[in-house]
């Protein structure tokens, strides 16, 4: 990380001398080392997961110099969003930000910030333009482990041509805020680092527009990459894609921090589960015990609860809390509206805070379909996520005593993240295969 920022500041720190061409040899190599080098696009610079040594390094530098002085200067567009977001009240003044700029050169504008996405793993939310993909973090961000893209660590909004990526951790004991962004730069001198203003606290951009390697969103973008730390714990928050930094600004400007809220680690989800009967899949802990359903969700009735023969369960032998899914196919003539107005008059003797009405259900993504979630308090006694797909509805919900402590959110949403819809694989027969 060190000598890859160096490097960019060296072959900044070159091209403002006015050269107009680079070095023969230089271009010559890096050429080469294009061509044999396996391109990789992870989370923190330098964004690989591999180290690489200091022949690479420059020879990469070179390349970029190459690319800078025979290409010419990068032209960015925007892009449109392709997924359904969660309706929420806008900031006050909610910015609209640029996307890129267009071959002539003017200003175009991204849709503006409407969306609230809230984390409840890393404490902070954030605003984003409407349409766009919804992915929460499934993992923690331990210290001193690189943040990368892919690894579950990062809440992530994006649509075809950019995304927005932000995770968190707490300062170890005693470490200041100084002593964090050292280590972040794996001892580097952070003081040439560009300050910007995160959620209305004093941050640093470590990587200004740079080129992203592969991996990114979308291949030929930029990526920008900073970092704060607030209320004894550290942010991280990264664009890539077809932007520019006056979107990424705009986007950071929204974020709102919460460091108490953030959740502790939760357990990796190893362990995969597929469901012969209701026709999805999903990660879980390799501490809990999964069991498949034997019997169909009739139309028409109500799902089970623990232990119905009709739910694939999970459990935690060391804790009070079942997670169950269970999925069904609408009648005919039964639209994803009319399902769930059925389904909150089903439950009049409920508190109102636990069944609301669908609108006042907090809303969601499962596998890029729209999400519904009630409950979560511990009147409740249960956390519940709803979702339609190909002509079928599904029912995931965490269980807790009641008056107990409600199901780890974080875990929740992690495990939601995790699921795979495919309801064409679903058996409704009245015997079906057990097999996980």
């Amino acid at each position: 990380m060190t000598d890859d920022r160096s490097l960019e500041r060296a072959a900044r720190s070159w091209l403002e001398t006015g050269p107009t061409e680079a070095p023969d040899p230089a271009v010559e190599a890096a050429l080469l080392q294009i061509q044999t080098t396996n391109q990789e696009r992870d989370w923190h610079v330098p964004w690989r997961t591999r180290p690489m040594n200091q022949t690479t390094r420059l020879l990469a530098g070179a390349a970029a110099i190459a690319v800078v002085l025979l290409g010419g200067v990068l032209l960015l567009r925007p892009g449109t969003g392709t997924g359904p977001g969660a309706p929420t009240t806008p900031p006050p003044s909610s910015p609209t930000a640029s996307t890129g700029i267009s071959p002539t050169g003017s200003a175009q504008a991204i849709l503006p910030l409407t969306e609230k996405f809230t984390s409840a793993r890393h404490g902070f939310a954030v605003y984003y333009p409407s349409g766009w993909m919804v992915k929460p973090a499934t993992k923690s961000w331990p210290a001193g482990q690189p943040n990368t893209w892919g690894s579950g660590m990062n809440d992530e909004l994006s649509t075809g041509t950019a995304r927005f990526s932000g995770a968190s951790q707490p300062l170890a004991a005693g470490q200041t805020a100084d002593q964090w962004m050292t280590t972040y730069a794996n001892g580097a001198d952070t003081s040439s680092w560009q300050a910007v203003t995160i959620g209305g606290q004093p941050g640093k951009i470590d990587y200004d527009g740079g080129p992203a390697a592969g991996g990114t969103i979308t291949p030929g973008g930029v990526m920008f990459d900073a970092v704060v730390v607030t209320g004894n714990r550290a942010y991280n928050f990264n664009m890539d894609g077809k932007l520019d930094r006056t979107t990424f600004e705009a986007f950071v400007a929204t974020v709102t921090f919460d460091p108490a809220s953030a959740v502790g680690p939760v357990p990796d989800l190893s362990e995969s589960f597929t469901s012969t009967r209701h026709g999805f899949s999903i990660d879980y802990p390799s501490s809990w015990t999964a069991r498949a359903a034997t019997a169909p969700w009739p139309p028409g009735t109500d799902g089970g609860t623990p232990p119905d023969p009709m739910l694939d369960m999970f459990t935690e032998p060391s804790s009070t809390t079942t997670f169950v899914v269970v999925s069904q196919p609408l009648a005919t003539g039964v639209t994803a509206d009319s399902w769930l107005t059925a389904y909150e008059a089903s439950a009049a003797t409920m508190p109102a805070a636990c069944w609301p009405v669908p609108d006042n259900m907090e809303h969601g993504m499962i596998d890029g379909q729209p999400a519904w979630i009630h409950g979560g308090r511990p009147e409740c006694s249960f956390t519940e996520a709803i979702v339609f797909a190909g002509g079928r509805v599904y029912e995931l919900t965490a269980y807790f005593p009641v008056g107990g402590a409600p199901t780890d959110r974080g875990l929740f949403d992690a495990l939601l993240a995790t699921v795979k819809l495919d309801p064409a694989a679903a058996d409704d027969s009245p015997t079906a295969s057990t097999a996980p």
